[in-house]
């Protein structure tokens, strides 16, 4: 099970992932950290972050800043949600919908729902994974333990655990004179869900190099 948010800027897209991990027999907390911190933990969470980027395809944030209510000039419905419009959007293509149906559609697809006109990608590109910081969250139970003692002493062999999982891609078209693309892995015990976050053994980074085709 997992759940995936994203946000993009122009300096690439930020997904958050939340992941459910097995973990293996006897391993401490401190194993799953070494584990957050692997080229196959950068594998595994590509097979989340991958599939969808290339699922999504939303329109980028220009196109639904620029949307504006006008006065709807007939009296169709919204093909949308199929109820009447007094007011609407008009997008390029002259097709008009409800604009919270045609913000919410847009903010998932890139082409009009009507005749399939093709607005550009939010994710059209390549794209190069730039950091992994995965955060191991810990029951309340074990929340107030010592760190030496929590990462060390507390075996979470064959438990399903939850991580929170910040991922980092740059646009490689931004970037046209690296010729490798490190992604720095960081790993902490989360004793609160985000934004407050308690790090913890996560001094030992690593770096992987991987790169994925958005569109």
């Amino acid at each position: 099970m997992s759940s995936l948010e994203h946000e993009t800027s122009s300096a690439g897209i930020n997904v958050r992932v939340t992941v459910s991990y097995p973990v293996p027999d006897a391993f401490k907390v401190a194993d799953v950290l070494t584990v957050f911190r692997s080229a196959s933990w950068v594998h595994y969470m590509i097979g989340h972050v991958v599939p969808y980027l290339k699922s999504s395809s939303p329109a980028k944030k220009e196109v639904l800043a620029a949307l504006t209510t006008i006065a709807c000039t007939s009296d169709e419905e919204c093909v949308i949600c199929m109820s009447a419009m007094t007011e609407c959007v008009a997008l390029a293509c002259a097709h008009e919908f409800h604009t919270d149906c045609i913000k919410s559609w847009l903010s998932m697809r890139s082409t009009c729902p009507t005749c399939r006109y093709q607005y550009q990608n939010e994710f059209s590109g390549r794209y190069a994974f730039k950091g992994i910081d995965s955060g191991l969250v810990v029951d309340k139970d074990l929340a107030a333990i010592e760190d030496d003692e929590l990462l060390h002493a507390i075996d979470l062999g064959g438990k399903l655990v939850k991580a929170i999982v910040q991922v980092a891609l740059i646009p490689i078209q931004q970037h046209p004179n690296m010729e490798k693309y490190p992604c720095e892995l960081k790993a902490a015990v989360l004793r609160d869900i985000p934004p407050v976050k308690s790090t913890i053994a996560s001094t030992e980074n690593g770096t992987q190099e991987t790169t994925v085709e958005a569109s």
